[in-house]
């Protein structure tokens, strides 16, 4: 007696090794090691559905560097002879809430961070005021996505900018000794 199978279906419920999203390596020397994680958990996130878990993971993201992104603020005020932002920067690193951090770097992100006039900044300081809690999980996929390329755009810049000024720093004391 032959049998033939007349139904059958296949389910996908692992993938090795596990899907990762692209970042840049100037992305991933930005935010360091546990950064990039996060990273990879918000966007894995986002590409299956879960818009808040993916906000979640971006947000952490933003909490870890403040620090560095009041920094690079204070940095171009203080090259641009901004003493009025450079006063406000530093008192509002001395702040301990994050959204009140990030709403004063936002309101003095250099225009060279800017393109279009869209401000990274705020991007991400409005997807902290929106409230995690209180969106569905199609309303933070919206914010998610939002974050994900504010993240990786202000980042990348930022590196590239830092790497950029060193490189030219050190080339120009190398001509200065040589010219002495």
């Amino acid at each position: 007696m032959d049998r033939h199978l007349t139904n059958y279906s296949i389910e996908k419920v692992g993938q090795y090794p596990a899907w990762e999203a692209p970042l840049s390596r100037t992305l991933v020397k930005a935010l360091g090691r546990d950064g990039k994680s996060l990273f990879i958990k918000g966007s894995s996130s986002l590409r299956a559905g879960r818009g808040i878990g993916a906000v979640a993971y971006f947000r952490r993201i933003i909490e870890n560097h403040i620090d560095d992104i009041l920094r690079m603020v204070a940095e171009s005020a203080a090259a641009a002879g901004d003493t009025a932002a450079s006063e406000q920067i530093k008192a509002a690193s001395q702040n301990l809430y994050a959204t009140d951090r990030l709403k004063i770097a936002a309101q003095h992100t250099p225009a060279h961070l800017k393109p279009g006039g869209h401000n990274p900044l705020e991007v991400m300081y409005s997807a902290f005021s929106e409230g995690l809690h209180s969106l569905s999980d199609e309303e933070s996929a919206v914010v998610a996505n939002r974050l994900l390329e504010s993240i990786a755009y202000f980042f990348e810049v930022w590196q590239e900018n830092k790497e950029r000024a060193d490189r030219y720093a050190l080339a120009i004391t190398k001509a200065a000794t040589k010219s002495s």
